[in-house]
């Protein structure tokens, strides 16, 4: 039996590809297509290693990184990090937690911020409402999303297990850090934050409160300049998920993968 996406309005999965059958695409895809990403130009160090050193050193690329940004202790985890031919690219790491833009964000003190950087008719994204994913591109380090091309507004599937999450770009964090996704995206993938059964949140899991992340192995398909026009708050979730499963329909097909 297929294991369809977990998201509101999940019963329009069958216009489109499973969860189920999206995982099986991306994991069947040859990694010899893809190539590793120089954190400059001409370097030979990639952000792979990169996120992997501050993982072990709280340094990346030989540099301490910012104060509050530190790596250990909440591993990175990037165990691939590759863009292919058609500039798609694929990571594998862990996601955190981001409750940036929700009520609970204006709230509370600690991590998370009242704003998001990708707007929607020129406000904030709800984390609890709107699955993103963080791009690292804030600091004075090297920046991942300028060696890729990945901008605000691109698309975005989140895959852990046959689970799924079809979302945006919607959010910039430091460049040292990969691997936080919105509230609503750990719901898709059938992890939620939320303390208790309550709308609005108002307080998440996790130690401190700051939700709990998949410690790794969360696989994340990010499509460079598919950033479209026409989204509103209202519509966003069903536009992003409609842009989103064609896109990665497209992608496989044009990877060779078997459409089940």
């Amino acid at each position: 039996m297929s294991v369809v996406c977990i998201f509101a309005g999940a019963a329009d999965a069958a216009h489109g590809q499973t969860c189920q059958e999206i995982a099986r695409g991306v994991a069947a895809l040859d990694p010899s297509a893809g190539k590793e990403v120089p954190i400059r130009l001409g370097s030979k160090v990639t952000f792979r290693a990169a996120f992997t050193e501050c993982d072990k050193k709280n340094t990346f690329d030989g540099k301490p990184v910012p104060s509050g940004h530190k790596c250990r202790g909440d591993d990175n985890q990037v165990d691939r990090l590759l863009m292919l031919p058609d500039r798609t690219l694929i990571v594998t790491a862990k996601a955190g937690v981001d409750a940036d833009g929700s009520t609970l964000s204006q709230k509370r003190p600690g991590t998370a911020l009242p704003q998001t950087s990708f707007h929607v008719q020129g406000k904030s994204l709800d984390a609890e409402t709107m699955p993103y994913i963080v791009m690292p591109g804030a600091g004075s380090g090297p920046h991942l999303n300028v060696q890729t091309g990945v901008k605000l507004g691109d698309l975005a599937v989140v895959i852990a297990g046959e689970h799924c999450s079809f979302a945006l770009v919607g959010d910039m964090g430091s460049y040292n850090r990969f691997g936080e996704i919105s509230m609503a995206a750990h719901d898709d993938l059938g992890h939620p934050q939320c303390l208790r059964a309550e709308k609005p949140c108002t307080a998440l899991k996790g130690k401190g409160g700051d939700g709990e992340s998949i410690p790794r192995g969360v696989t994340y398909v990010i499509f460079p300049d598919t950033k479209f026009g026409g989204l509103t708050i209202e519509n966003y979730r069903d536009q992003v998920r409609a842009h989103a499963q064609e896109r990665i329909r497209r992608f496989l097909g044009d990877y060779g993968v078997p459409q089940q």
